[in-house]
Parts: C-alpha cells; structure tokens; sequence
C-alpha cells in the first residue's frame, strides 16, 4: 500500500503540556511480533530514539524523530531484536540475531558512538529466541536465550541458557 495507511508503527507526543496527543511521526513497520516489539526504544534522556529496521537499526534525534531525519545506522544482518541500554551516556544497543542455516545465534553490543564494530560479541548454539536485559547503569546485558527443539533428546521442552556480557 502507499500513502499513510502503508505506515503500521506511529509516534504520538502525550506530554506536550497543554493536554493534547498528537501523532508526531509514522513509520512502516513490515513484520509484527513478540521479539521485535518494541520496535522502537529511547535511549533514558530521550535525546535519541533506535528503530529497528530490516537488518539495521535507524538512529534519530529522540526529541526531533518528527523531522525523521536518521542520523546513524548501526548494521546487524539477521536483526531479530534490540535493546537500547539505560543509564549515562554514550548510548548502547544489544542486537540478537538467531541461528541460521547452521550459524550460531549471537549477541553484539554496539557503542552508538563508533558503531562500525560491536564492543562485545558473544555466539552460541541452542538459541531461537532472547531476552535482553540491561544492568541498571547500562555496563553489562543479561542475554536469556531460549529453543523451543532440543536436538540432543535430553529435554522434551527445549533448552535455555543465560549469559553475561559487559558493555
């Protein structure tokens, strides 16, 4: 579809002050579900705002995202899900990207600063799905990861495994 009605994911400002809500900006969101929502996060100061995006992630002004103007990229082939970490600046993103075709899952963490190369990286087996979750001061991510088959025979209800990585 064309037009605004192709543009599913839409930003209303609630807090404006004189007590109205109005749609700010509109995005096109392809595919819906649980490991991908939200589809967009704001950093705590909201001074930036990530949208996942096939394979990357679209960084714009948090307070401006109605201009849509995107001022960074962070790439990650395979995306599923992302987290933008609390805390002080500099921003980071932890990036889920599952197993595929016989490539092990894998966790990165970019620093929004210098997003060319992720500042830690962590792969593994037996890994489908993920939960992120940030320390309270965004320094590290607890990565839950979790498969519906355990090829090994050993668990009827799939495996799951929970690591630790450091910003």
């Amino acid at each position: 579809p064309q037009g605004d009605g192709a543009r599913n994911l839409k930003v209303f400002e609630i807090d404006s002050g004189d007590d109205t809500i109005a749609m700010v900006a509109s995005f096109n969101l392809r595919k819906l579900n649980p490991m991908n929502w939200p589809a967009m996060q704001w950093t705590a100061d909201e001074s930036l705002c990530m949208r996942s995006v096939s394979n990357e992630i679209h960084v714009h002004e948090g307070r401006k995202i109605a201009d849509g103007g995107v001022i960074g990229k962070i790439r990650a082939p395979g995306l599923a899900s992302f987290s933008v970490s609390p805390g002080s600046p500099p921003p980071h993103a932890a990036v889920f990207i599952p197993e595929n075709k016989g490539r092990p899952a894998a966790v990165q963490i970019f620093n929004y600063a210098n997003s060319e190369s992720p500042v830690a990286r962590k792969a593994f087996y037996k890994a489908q799905e993920a939960t992120l979750t940030w320390s309270p001061n965004g320094s590290a991510v607890l990565v839950y990861t979790h498969s519906d088959v355990d090829a090994t025979g050993g668990s009827y209800y799939g495996s799951t495994d929970l690591h630790l990585l450091h910003a």
